[in-house]
């Protein structure tokens, strides 16, 4: 899945790319005036002169950046939808397992009728193309902003320097300052303010990715003819949205409900909360199916509890002003020339990152260190200390101070790296080195199962660590991997037309799942003829389903460690026909067929085939002996995504 924060690191890359640009154009100018004494008239005629090619070497550099933005936002947000409907399914399938009764009266009639489910797609295409478009304003006003930053350097470290700044560097900080403390705020509001750039793709994201998510849940309660929804309550509510939350309504914004349901039920209607604040910009709150007679009535919180809710969002508020200030001063830490300068506001960041510490430290039970929202993706290793150590070792690239390895601990992380050196798979090595960077880890000591949400993993370290009946030791940490790295380099596969959420499901236009299902069809038909002939000669009837069953039983036949990968990918080859005793079970894919590619076959083959060629040689050797045509693609797959 696309992750908001893929985007929004988009955003600061580019800004720190334009702010580095500068930085390095100013160096050298100011390099060529203490060189040669030329005046200040001279100097700025030369920066003047330069301007042409600095605006076309960003223009340059920032083209591929808007592309993979403006491809992903729409991905985004149709995911956003599609995960609206996927849980709403399951939860009503649950509450009518819980003896809720659908009223059938509305079902098949008026709400299948077609015209709401045209006009909903309407909106959600609506949606889309109206935060594409913000983004690609937003993108034009960068350069343009870039632009008259950097005229308006030329004249305004004159006057600086003129009025006794000191340096000439000294100087073209001063007239820089503004501009790197707000970094690049080209959004401007109707009232007059302006916005960060990357903050403000964040809001606009979230806020379409909610109404998207929102709009696919409603989607599928109109099936069902069900429109009472209940929005959701967080004990750190805004104060706009604490008097809306945490109560039913008639949903007549997403869904089709009417002010005559709304006096019937004595429910409010939900476009009343809308318009009193609820779902604003950044706004926590979704809202869910109300069962009734099956889910608890709402009650109005007491007094203490919306104290309570007050004192948690202002220390949520503060968290925010923290990171903030961080990301200020690193901005202009990394964008100053002066050797003072750089040290003071080095100074200035750390002091709010102590501040930021501590206030986490003070708050466990409300607060939690977000270390994404501290990030300028755009610096690198020579840009702000302390910087990345990263080290070869043993074949493979080390970074400490990564993601992966801070989120793991360096005992893991070593581990993993460990194995990563024994493998004789050059491409996939080289795979791993080229994206373990983008990987995140979203919560290192979950409970329950493993997964990944697109580059972000979410299991329990110390069980990987020790593997399992099935499982060897981080098997399953370079499985989810392997989800992480497919979803991040998806945009490789560049099909026209074609629309998977990963690169194996994009890879030319399905190839991968399509290879693996032609390759299981092989096998099932050659136990088809055998079987059809053995039965024949008895007089016996035949099934074909009799072939599938042999198939599942020859596998069966190897220990698990050795067929748990092969089992599952069979599984979603055959839309659960074999089922050898490991895999996602049938119900997973079901509704993981995107564009008319088996993505969820894709990308589970993909990540199998990675974490067996990794951690598991006797699982890949039988990957390689049941589906030798399908791990070829794999392999020529890897040296798409090295050269890409």
């Amino acid at each position: 899945m696309a992750d908001v924060y893929d985007i929004v690191g988009a955003f600061q890359d580019i800004e720190m790319d334009l702010i580095k640009s500068m930085k390095k154009n100013m160096k050298r100018h100011i390099g060529e005036e203490l060189q040669e004494n030329i005046s200040w008239t001279q100097w700025q005629a030369e920066m003047l002169n330069g301007l042409a090619q600095y605006k076309a070497e960003n223009a340059d550099k920032l083209k591929g950046y808007y592309s993979t933005i403006n491809d992903e936002i729409e991905e985004a947000i149709r995911q956003a939808y599609a995960t609206g409907e996927s849980e709403q399914e399951i939860e009503l399938l649950k509450a009518i397992q819980e003896g809720f009764k659908v009223d059938k009266t509305g079902v098949g009639t008026n709400a299948m009728q077609g015209s709401f489910f045209k006009v909903n797609e309407g909106k959600l295409n609506a949606l889309i193309k109206s935060t594409t478009e913000d983004m690609q304003r937003a993108e034009n006003a960068i350069l343009r902003m870039t632009d008259d930053v950097y005229r308006q350097t030329i004249f305004k470290a004159q006057m600086f320097y003129n009025t006794g700044a000191g340096t000439l560097w000294k100087a073209v900080d001063m007239a820089t300052k503004d501009f790197l403390s707000a970094g690049i705020n080209c959004v401007e509001y109707r009232n007059g303010a302006r916005v960060n750039v990357a903050s403000y793709s964040e809001m606009a994201l979230r806020t379409a990715n909610k109404r998207a998510n929102l709009m696919g849940s409603a989607n599928k309660r109109e099936e069902y003819g069900i429109h009472t929804v209940k929005v959701s309550s967080h004990n750190s509510a805004c104060p706009m949205c604490i008097q809306w939350q945490g109560k039913v309504y008639i949903d007549d914004v997403y869904g089709t409900g009417t002010k005559e349901e709304s006096k019937a039920s004595g429910y409010p209607l939900l476009s009343e909360a809308v318009k009193g604040g609820m779902f604003h910009p950044n706004c926590k709150n979704g809202c869910s199916t109300y069962y009734e007679g099956i889910n608890q009535p709402p009650k109005e919180p007491t007094k203490e509890e919306v104290e309570e809710m007050t004192r948690r969002y202002n220390l949520e508020q503060r968290q925010r002003e923290c990171e903030r200030n961080i990301r200020k001063y690193k901005r202009l830490e990394n964008g100053s020339i002066d050797t003072d300068n750089i040290a003071k506001y080095a100074d200035k960041r750390k002091q709010w990152t102590n501040e930021y510490n501590k206030l986490i430290t003070n708050n466990t039970d409300i607060l939690r260190a977000e270390p994404a929202r501290l990030k300028l993706y755009g610096i690198t290793t020579n840009d702000l200390k302390p910087a990345i150590k990263a080290t070869k070792k043993a074949g493979s690239i080390r970074n400490y101070s990564g993601e992966l390895a801070k989120g793991f601990g360096s005992t893991h992380y070593d581990a993993m790296h460990d194995i990563i050196d024994k493998s004789s798979n050059t491409n996939l090595k080289a795979v791993w080195d080229k994206y373990e960077n983008e990987l995140r880890v979203g919560d290192a000591h979950k409970k329950g199962g493993a997964y990944a949400m697109g580059r972000s993993l979410y299991l329990d370290i110390d069980k990987c660590a020790k593997g399992n009946s099935f499982d060897r030791p981080y098997q399953v940490v370079f499985h989810e991997a392997g989800h992480g790295i497919d979803s991040a380099c998806r945009k490789l596969a560049n099909q026209s037309g074609v629309f998977a959420s990963h690169f194996s499901g994009a890879y030319k236009g399905g190839l991968f799942p399509q290879t693996i299902k032609d390759e299981v069809q092989e096998l099932v038909s050659a136990y088809d003829k055998k079987l059809k002939a053995e039965y024949k000669a008895r007089g016996e009837t035949y099934r074909k389903a009799y072939a599938y069953k042999a198939l599942e039983n020859e596998i069966r036949a190897y220990n698990s460690y050795a067929m748990a990968d092969l089992s599952d990918i069979l599984e979603g080859a055959t839309n659960a026909k074999i089922r050898c005793g490991y895999g996602h079970g049938a119900s997973y894919w079901k509704d993981r067929t995107i564009g008319g590619i088996s993505d969820g076959l894709a990308t589970e083959a993909f990540a199998e085939m990675t974490d067996s060629t990794f951690a598991n040689p006797e699982s890949l050797e039988l990957i390689k002996k049941y589906l030798p045509k399908s791990y070829k693609v794999y392999e020529e797959m890897l040296e798409v995504i090295i050269n890409g």
